[in-house]
């Protein structure tokens, strides 16, 4: 394999985040899982597996040549899917497994041309596997909640104890969208902090909310899902207008999980 998803060492990344002036006192941001509503394609796995297991099942990732979960800190950053179900999941410590500063797949896919042109080791983008280091990772980049989950990072230049380390320049570049370099290919998944996960996530004890199509929330597969689930899971329904709806569904999503996570008081 291209990649290996290594022991994790000190990075950079974790260097610049030991700052004891970081506040890492803000309300932990729920992991995201997303993943395909209906069986469209033979390739993915989906929704109706999870329900009927309640689990989510680690499955073979074609980047790193072992069976991942991936989920994503607060944003539901993966949009491939049709009739997209979003699981809201408890961020809990011994959830936490291979944390990296952005979204592998759009690394990999040199999404980031400029950073896979560079780096040499994809686990030189990662930092703790902690609730901490998370919180001083959106702190340090994007100063609040609510910052990194509408993707404002804060201008580095006005930073004046800037380490002038490749990983720290060069990614505030990335996350400002500052196209300084003419090739580079800019996605907004570079704002978004990846935890990948090789255990199986037990949904009766950590799933705190779906987000699910009205449709398919009207299943006999989905209400048995919820209704054997241990503990109480908001359902948040959206409608949709497309039989193909994939992409039409996310901006939806978004905000139904920003006015979720208002009223949690987490942004």
């Amino acid at each position: 394999m291209e990649h290996i998803l290594k022991q994790y060492t000190k990075t950079n990344f974790e260097k610049l985040l030991d700052d004891d002036s970081l506040d890492d006192s803000m309300v932990d941001m729920p992991l995201i899982h997303k993943v395909d509503g209906i069986k469209v394609r033979d390739t993915v796995k989906y929704a109706s597996d999870y329900f009927k297991s309640n689990t989510i099942e680690p499955i073979l990732c074609d980047v790193f040549g072992e069976d991942l979960i991936y989920t994503f800190v607060g944003r539901p950053a993966y949009n491939e899917t049709f009739f997209p179900v979003c699981f809201v999941i408890e961020p809990a410590e011994e959830l936490l497994d291979n944390i990296f500063v952005f979204d592998t797949g759009a690394y990999v896919g040199s999404r980031y041309e400029q950073l896979s042109d560079n780096a040499e080791d994809i686990n030189t983008f990662r930092i703790p596997a902690t609730k901490s280091y998370i919180k001083k990772m959106i702190a340090h980049f994007f100063e609040s909640n609510l910052g990194y989950y509408i993707s404002s990072s804060f201008d580095y230049r006005d930073a004046d104890d800037l380490d002038t380390t490749y990983d720290d320049v060069f990614f505030y570049e990335v996350l400002s969208g500052i196209r300084k370099f003419n090739t580079l290919k800019f996605d907004t998944r570079c704002r978004t902090i990846e935890n990948i996960i090789k255990k199986p996530i037990d949904l009766k004890k950590y799933l705190k909310a779906v987000i699910v199509s009205r449709d398919q929330s009207r299943t006999e597969e989905f209400k048995n899902f919820i209704k054997n689930l241990d503990s109480d899971v908001e359902v948040i329904k959206y409608n949709t207008f497309d039989l193909n709806a994939g992409s039409e569904s996310n901006g939806g999503i978004k905000k139904l999980l920003y006015m979720y996570y208002r009223e949690k008081g987490i942004l």
